[in-house]
This record gives structure tokens, C-alpha cells and sequence, in this order.
């Protein structure tokens, strides 16, 4: 990303589309998902997609926002509970910089 930022922006500026889209139109994108995989499930696939239409920006106003505070937390929680074998550094692996 580092590399590449203008590459890495369109990249999530298409992604963010996508799932925009997803939202406003949950069954037209299960519709299109079940076009390109037609081994899915349908009826799994069009119930998944009403459920995740709440879920895609459930906590932010913005799709694709991600809170340290919450990472952090997550991170905490598994460093004191031992989850992992090498404790993970607050604000590792992510960053908002990339977003619109």
C-alpha cells in the first residue's frame, strides 16, 4: 500500500461501491453474487445479504472506518488473555488513510 497509495485508494473506493450498493440494493446483489457463484445458495445467500445490509456500517457512518479504539481493545484482549503467541502492538495492521 505503502508502494502503491493511489492503487490502494481506487481499490477501496471500488470496494466501498460495492458494498454501498450491496446496501441500498440487498437483493439485486445477492442476485448478482448467485450469477457469478451459482453453487451458492440462494436462500442462504439472499438471507445472508438481509442481514449483513445492517451490518456493513453498523458502528460508523462512513463504510470501511476502522476504530483504533475497538482494535485496540480486541488487542488488549487477546494479548491478556495469552490468545497469541506474540502480544500484538496497539494500532498495528490497520489504518484509515486509504479510505475517501
Amino acid at each position: 500500500m505503502k508502494k502503491n497509495p493511489e492503487t490502494a485508494k481506487k481499490f477501496l473506493s471500488a470496494t466501498k461501491k460495492g458494498h454501498e450498493y450491496a446496501i441500498k440494493n440487498p437483493d439485486d446483489a445477492a442476485n448478482i453474487l448467485c450469477k457469478a457463484s451459482p453453487e451458492l445458495d440462494k436462500k442462504l445467500v439472499k438471507n445472508s445479504q438481509k442481514y449483513m445490509t445492517k451490518q456493513y456500517k453498523a458502528e460508523v457512518k462512513q463504510w470501511g472506518y476502522i476504530n483504533p479504539k475497538r482494535w485496540n481493545r480486541f488487542y488488549n484482549w487477546l494479548n491478556k488473555n495469552k490468545l497469541v503467541k506474540k502480544n500484538i502492538p496497539e494500532n498495528t495492521g490497520f489504518t484509515n488513510d486509504y479510505r475517501e
